[in-house]
């Protein structure tokens, strides 16, 4: 087996405070029974460089079910959740920049 390519790990700060708005949002929109934090996960893309050039906490976020078949040839998403997902982009823009 021969590396070819890859990412540097990355992880925010899970005490910044934009990490925990980003929570309590979610939390509000999705009801805090059904939020999760999860510190890694894998395929999270070019985070690494990105925080190291801006010097910003990334949170990563989806819209999409436990269902969906993520990246099966079924791979679905509901109305209800690009919904859900939109308004908690909504909300969290909004919290951030009061």
């Amino acid at each position: 087996m021969t590396f070819k390519l890859g990412e540097d790990p990355f992880r925010s700060d899970l005490e910044n405070p934009f990490f925990q708005a980003a929570t309590n949002v979610a939390k509000s929109v999705y009801g805090a029974d059904n939020v999760r934090v999860v510190p890694n996960s894998a395929g999270g893309g070019p985070q690494a460089p990105v925080a190291d050039t801006l010097h910003v906490p990334i949170v990563s976020v989806g819209c999409g079910y436990y269902g969906s078949g993520a990246h099966a040839p079924n791979e679905s998403l509901r109305v209800r959740d690009y919904q859900e997902g939109a308004w908690y982009m909504v909300a969290l823009m909004r919290q951030v920049g009061a």
